[in-house]
Order: C-alpha cells, then sequence, then structure tokens
C-alpha cells in the first residue's frame, strides 16, 4: 500500500498514483490532501482519498478497509514483473509479491 500527500514538490500524488496504477494495478494508493480545491479541480482519479485534517481513528480506518479489499485481490501485477530486472531486482520484487501471502497466513486465511 502507498499512503501519499496530493501535494508534493516534483512528481505530485496524483501523478505518483497514476504512475503506480500504470506499472503496479493491485497496489492500494491511499491519498491525503489538505487542498480540497486541487482535487475539486483535478478529482481523486478513483484513488482513496482522506482530506486533512484527520484524525488517527480516520487514518486507521481507511486504512484497515484498503488493506482488507487489497487482501482479497491477487496481486497480478507484481508476478508478471518477478521475472524482469537485473537479480537484485528481481529478489525485491519477488519479496514484494510474498507480503501479501504473509498477511494472508498473520490473518489466519490463505
Amino acid at each position: 500500500m502507498v499512503f501519499s500527500d496530493v501535494v508534493m514538490p516534483g512528481m505530485g500524488g496524483l501523478a505518483l498514483a497514476e504512475e503506480l496504477r500504470c506499472r503496479l494495478p493491485d497496489l492500494p494508493v491511499v491519498l491525503a490532501s489538505g487542498y480540497s480545491h486541487v482535487l475539486a479541480k483535478e478529482g481523486s482519479h478513483g484513488f482513496e482519498l482522506l482530506h486533512k485534517p484527520y484524525s488517527a481513528e480516520q487514518l486507521g480506518s481507511l486504512l484497515r478497509q484498503v488493506t482488507m479489499l487489497s487482501s482479497r485481490s491477487t496481486p497480478r501485477a507484481l508476478s508478471a514483473e518477478v521475472d524482469t530486472g537485473s537479480a537484485e531486482e528481481r529478489a525485491s520484487k519477488q519479496e514484494l509479491r510474498a507480503v501479501p501471502d504473509r498477511n494472508a497466513i498473520a490473518s489466519g486465511s490463505k
């Protein structure tokens, strides 16, 4: 899961989220912003959005929801990308691919 602010120097959060969607379509992305005018103009593009200021309870609740939803989907993009790149990149991708499996084991489901 990626949790990012919308307004950042350089690549903004929406651009980051779009790039991640292209590369890893199964990776959940949650955006946060205190600038509602930016999102009113650009929209959230289908990503989860948390408006600032937010409480720890709101953050925790949204992250739990997103985690539960993402644990039900298959990480097809990570699986497809494991065979590309250098040996080090392949090892990192393989490790990332195993994360949902570890989460399923920890939560008692598979």
